[in-house]
């Protein structure tokens, strides 16, 4: 009976562990990358960001930027000035953006140099 109360307590225990759950960190505190982002930054992200239409290419192909080697990344030309686009994942190559300037539909922000976009859809 001894062993059977026990057996019951453990897996009573083991049950509780398992089913609990973590909150997320507040906005404030750091993520996993130990970056941070209040609401007032991430308002004012949203807020920045653009929709413009831009001529995009091939980094290494069509724009020749510097340090970029190979077809995994492309750059846009907005406001007269090459900048290489970050925050997608998007095959150049596979887009024939590697022969060809394309026009396309880009929403983000000027970061550091960089456009740093969250959607990009060729026109």
């Amino acid at each position: 009976m001894k062993r059977l109360a026990m057996m019951v307590l453990a897996l009573g225990l083991g049950l509780t562990a398992c089913s609990k759950e973590e909150a997320p960190p507040p906005a404030d505190e750091p993520d996993a990358s130990g970056a941070t982002m209040s609401d007032d930054d991430a308002a004012a992200l949203l807020a920045s960001m653009k929709t413009i239409s831009a001529e995009v290419g091939c980094a290494d192909c069509i724009y020749g930027v510097d340090g970029v080697k190979g077809c995994d990344k492309i750059a846009a030309k907005v406001s007269g000035q090459t900048l290489l686009v970050t925050g997608l994942d998007f095959d150049a190559h596979g887009a024939g953006l590697c022969g060809t300037a394309k026009q396309a539909s880009l929403t983000g922000v000027v970061k550091d140099g960089e456009f740093v976009a969250s959607n990009l859809t060729l026109e």
